[in-house]
Protein backbone atom coordinates (compact mmCIF):
# COMPACT_ATOMS: atom_id res chain seq x y z
CA UNK A 1 0.00 0.00 0.00
CA UNK A 2 1.40 3.44 -0.97
CA UNK A 3 1.82 6.34 2.22
CA UNK A 4 -0.74 8.72 2.00
CA UNK A 5 -0.25 12.17 2.23
CA UNK A 6 -3.15 14.72 3.23
CA UNK A 7 -3.40 17.70 1.41
CA UNK A 8 -5.99 21.02 2.21
CA UNK A 9 -6.42 24.18 1.10
CA UNK A 10 -5.26 27.20 3.59
CA UNK A 11 -8.63 27.60 4.41
CA UNK A 12 -8.64 24.82 7.01
CA UNK A 13 -7.11 27.26 9.70
CA UNK A 14 -5.37 24.62 11.25
CA UNK A 15 -2.53 25.97 13.34
CA UNK A 16 0.74 25.22 12.45
CA UNK A 17 1.85 22.57 14.59
CA UNK A 18 -0.79 20.43 14.10
CA UNK A 19 0.28 21.00 10.51
CA UNK A 20 3.41 19.63 11.38
CA UNK A 21 2.86 17.35 13.43
CA UNK A 22 0.22 15.38 11.23
CA UNK A 23 2.55 16.35 8.20
CA UNK A 24 -0.50 17.97 6.03
CA UNK A 25 0.26 19.96 2.72
CA UNK A 26 -1.42 23.09 2.77
CA UNK A 27 -2.27 24.50 -0.84
CA UNK A 28 -2.02 28.30 0.15
CA UNK A 29 -5.32 30.40 -1.92
CA UNK A 30 -4.76 33.88 -2.45
CA UNK A 31 -5.47 36.59 -0.38
CA UNK A 32 -6.01 40.18 -2.35
CA UNK A 33 -5.55 43.08 -0.21
CA UNK A 34 -6.23 45.99 -2.71
CA UNK A 35 -4.12 45.65 -5.20
CA UNK A 36 -1.54 43.37 -4.04
CA UNK A 37 -1.47 39.42 -4.05
CA UNK A 38 -0.60 37.41 -1.09
CA UNK A 39 -0.48 33.37 -0.33
CA UNK A 40 -2.50 32.66 2.85
CA UNK A 41 -0.33 31.44 5.15
CA UNK A 42 2.49 32.07 3.33
CA UNK A 43 3.55 35.66 3.04
CA UNK A 44 0.07 37.06 4.37
CA UNK A 45 -1.40 36.14 8.03
CA UNK A 46 -4.54 37.14 9.94
CA UNK A 47 -3.20 40.19 11.66
CA UNK A 48 -2.22 41.34 8.56
CA UNK A 49 -5.35 41.34 6.87
CA UNK A 50 -6.85 42.72 10.20
CA UNK A 51 -4.63 45.85 9.74
CA UNK A 52 -5.31 46.25 5.88
CA UNK A 53 -9.30 46.46 6.67
CA UNK A 54 -8.29 48.55 9.79
CA UNK A 55 -6.39 50.89 7.64
CA UNK A 56 -8.63 51.14 4.36
CA UNK A 57 -12.02 50.24 4.78
CA UNK A 58 -11.84 47.61 2.48
CA UNK A 59 -12.42 44.19 2.52
CA UNK A 60 -10.19 41.56 0.99
CA UNK A 61 -10.49 39.45 -1.53
CA UNK A 62 -9.72 35.61 -2.44
CA UNK A 63 -8.86 33.93 -5.54
CA UNK A 64 -9.23 30.27 -5.87
CA UNK A 65 -6.04 27.68 -6.25
CA UNK A 66 -4.97 27.50 -9.76
CA UNK A 67 -5.31 23.65 -11.65
CA UNK A 68 -1.43 23.85 -12.38
CA UNK A 69 -0.17 25.04 -8.52
CA UNK A 70 -2.81 21.09 -7.66
CA UNK A 71 -1.20 19.75 -10.72
CA UNK A 72 2.51 20.38 -9.56
CA UNK A 73 1.76 19.43 -6.02
CA UNK A 74 0.00 16.29 -7.28
CA UNK A 75 2.75 15.04 -9.55
CA UNK A 76 5.80 15.96 -7.09
CA UNK A 77 3.80 13.50 -4.46
CA UNK A 78 3.28 10.96 -6.87
CA UNK A 79 6.28 10.92 -8.30
CA UNK A 80 6.82 10.01 -5.09
CA UNK A 81 5.22 7.07 -4.95
CA UNK A 82 2.63 8.48 -2.97
CA UNK A 83 -1.18 8.59 -2.46
CA UNK A 84 -2.95 11.96 -1.92
CA UNK A 85 -6.23 12.97 -0.12
CA UNK A 86 -6.82 16.74 -1.27
CA UNK A 87 -9.45 18.40 1.42
CA UNK A 88 -10.81 21.25 -0.47
CA UNK A 89 -12.47 24.14 0.33
CA UNK A 90 -16.42 24.22 -0.54
CA UNK A 91 -17.12 23.77 -3.82
CA UNK A 92 -20.37 26.13 -3.06
CA UNK A 93 -18.33 29.24 -2.20
CA UNK A 94 -14.93 28.49 -4.31
CA UNK A 95 -13.54 26.93 -7.27
CA UNK A 96 -10.91 25.61 -5.87
CA UNK A 97 -13.01 21.96 -5.31
CA UNK A 98 -13.27 21.81 -9.72
CA UNK A 99 -9.43 22.98 -10.08
CA UNK A 100 -8.10 20.48 -7.65
CA UNK A 101 -10.22 17.75 -9.58
CA UNK A 102 -9.23 19.43 -12.80
CA UNK A 103 -5.68 18.46 -11.82
CA UNK A 104 -6.50 15.35 -9.83
CA UNK A 105 -8.02 14.01 -13.60
CA UNK A 106 -4.25 13.01 -14.41
CA UNK A 107 -3.15 10.22 -11.56
CA UNK A 108 -5.16 7.42 -10.79
CA UNK A 109 -3.74 7.67 -6.82
CA UNK A 110 -5.00 11.60 -5.97
CA UNK A 111 -8.78 11.86 -4.85
CA UNK A 112 -10.20 15.22 -4.04
CA UNK A 113 -12.68 15.37 -1.19
CA UNK A 114 -15.46 18.18 -1.40
CA UNK A 115 -15.38 19.67 2.42
CA UNK A 116 -18.27 21.69 1.95
CA UNK A 117 -17.87 23.88 4.61
CA UNK A 118 -14.85 26.15 5.29
CA UNK A 119 -12.20 27.29 8.79
CA UNK A 120 -12.72 25.03 11.81
CA UNK A 121 -15.61 22.71 10.75
CA UNK A 122 -13.23 22.07 6.99
CA UNK A 123 -9.92 21.85 9.69
CA UNK A 124 -11.87 18.92 11.20
CA UNK A 125 -12.59 16.92 8.18
CA UNK A 126 -8.65 17.36 7.68
CA UNK A 127 -7.84 16.13 11.20
CA UNK A 128 -10.35 12.98 10.60
CA UNK A 129 -8.48 12.34 7.71
CA UNK A 130 -5.62 12.16 9.57
CA UNK A 131 -6.41 10.11 11.83
CA UNK A 132 -7.54 7.14 9.39
CA UNK A 133 -4.54 8.00 7.73
CA UNK A 134 -2.95 6.70 11.16
CA UNK A 135 -4.77 4.10 11.14
CA UNK A 136 -3.38 2.42 8.46
CA UNK A 137 -6.83 3.43 5.76
CA UNK A 138 -5.69 3.50 2.03
CA UNK A 139 -6.24 6.77 -0.07
CA UNK A 140 -9.30 5.90 -1.59
CA UNK A 141 -10.95 4.67 2.01
CA UNK A 142 -9.80 8.04 3.77
CA UNK A 143 -11.73 9.90 1.11
CA UNK A 144 -14.66 8.32 1.31
CA UNK A 145 -17.88 9.71 2.49
CA UNK A 146 -18.18 6.86 5.58
CA UNK A 147 -14.67 7.48 6.32
CA UNK A 148 -14.56 11.33 7.03
CA UNK A 149 -17.73 11.59 8.07
CA UNK A 150 -19.27 14.54 6.17
CA UNK A 151 -21.44 13.97 2.91
CA UNK A 152 -18.71 14.36 0.23
CA UNK A 153 -17.95 14.24 -3.48
CA UNK A 154 -14.90 12.76 -4.34
CA UNK A 155 -12.62 13.09 -7.41
CA UNK A 156 -11.60 11.21 -9.63
CA UNK A 157 -15.11 10.20 -10.30
CA UNK A 158 -15.78 8.54 -13.70
CA UNK A 159 -20.07 8.71 -14.37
Amino acid sequence: MKEVVITADSTCDLPKSIIEKNNIVITPLSILLGEDTFLDGVDVFPANVYEFVARTGTLPKTAAVAPSAYFDLFDKLTKQGKAVVHISLSSAISSSYQNACIAASDFDDVYVVDSKSLCAAMGLIVLKACDFKAKGFDARKIASRRAVGTPTTIAPAVT
